[in-house]
């Protein structure tokens, strides 16, 4: 059930369109649906929100905290940091596509 609501975490960043200079809105929308997921699948508070900033964390200069990073790919071990949402979609289908092990 945790690997589930994680999905859904994921998912809902990788649809959210947050990018580096106007994140403010939808990481407010974003707490609100990691917080509404951790309540429905009893999920401790705050854990949602401190597994994405461990996966895919960075240091956001204007607002000095870690944010997660929606433009982010791990695979084998090693998370690849993407600019763009287009970015990250490219990599992950060329990976699809040539990588078995993706």
């Amino acid at each position: 059930m945790l690997h589930k609501a994680i999905f859904y975490v994921i998912g809902f960043i990788l649809v959210a369109g947050i990018n580096a200079h106007s994140y403010q809105p939808v990481r407010d929308s974003f707490a609100k649906h990691m917080t509404t997921t951790e309540q429905k699948h009893r999920i401790p508070k705050g854990l949602l929100s401190a597994i994405s900033k461990v996966e895919s964390g960075r240091y956001h200069k204007r607002h000095r905290k870690i944010i997660s990073w929606p433009w982010v790919i791990h695979a084998e071990g090693e998370g690849q940091f993407f600019k763009t949402k287009q970015e990250a979609v490219a990599a992950c289908q060329h990976r699809l596509k040539f990588d078995t092990d993706f």
